[in-house]
């Protein structure tokens, strides 16, 4: 087998996702040092009931996303994509264990006690910038669009919807969604360049 079908394999590019994609999570034990909160970030409001696309359209998209696109053309220069994401972020946590500080929410109904647990689930706000959720979901989208234009609407008012959950949620900082939406857009890029 020659270097370049080892490196056009899916399933091999499959296994390294998932590993890459698993070290997300010794990551985010470590306690944060560094707090990117900007003035903007004081002036969002949590809206509690953006737990939905925070967690209830995200996972489902993390898992749905591969599977569309598995066949497709495109799906060797996906997997490479956030493959190269994940490094990248990785690196950058590892470094610059960064997070956000939380508020104290008065849990008061049904979606400030599901975004209390979420807080309580992911005690340690490690792994802010840049935002897994903002370039999973930014690569995701891409692809998908790419590989199904017609479905182009649907795609991007997911990924929308789950880049403001991000924020609504108080679970990142404006910069850190900046930074998950230009790693996505560098990710893409150099794959789609060096492919």
């Amino acid at each position: 087998m020659s270097l370049e079908n080892i490196a056009d394999n899916k399933i091999l590019l499959f296994a390294i996702f998932i590993v890459t994609g698993l070290l997300y999570i010794p990551l985010n034990q470590r306690e944060s040092r560094h707090y990117w909160e900007s003035k903007i970030d004081s002036k969002i409001p949590l809206m509690p009931f953006f737990i939905i696309p925070y967690i209830y359209l995200f996972f489902p998209y993390l898992i749905i996303g591969p599977i569309l696109l598995w066949n497709s053309p495109i799906a060797v220069n996906f997997l490479k994509s956030f493959i190269a994401a994940n490094i990248i972020a990785y690196i950058v946590w590892n470094f610059f264990p960064n997070g956000v500080k939380r508020p104290k929410i008065k849990v008061d109904g049904f979606w400030k006690k599901m975004v209390s647990d979420l807080y309580k689930v992911d005690k340690h706000d490690t792994n802010g910038f840049p935002s897994s959720h903002v370039y999973y979901s930014s690569i995701i989208s891409w692809y998908l669009i790419m590989a199904f234009p017609h479905f182009l609407p649907l795609f991007l008012i997911i990924g929308l919807f789950i880049i403001a959950s991000t924020l609504l949620t108080k679970q990142h900082y404006v910069i850190d969604v900046i930074g998950g939406l230009a790693l996505a857009v560098f990710s893409i890029s150099i794959i789609g360049f060096i492919s």
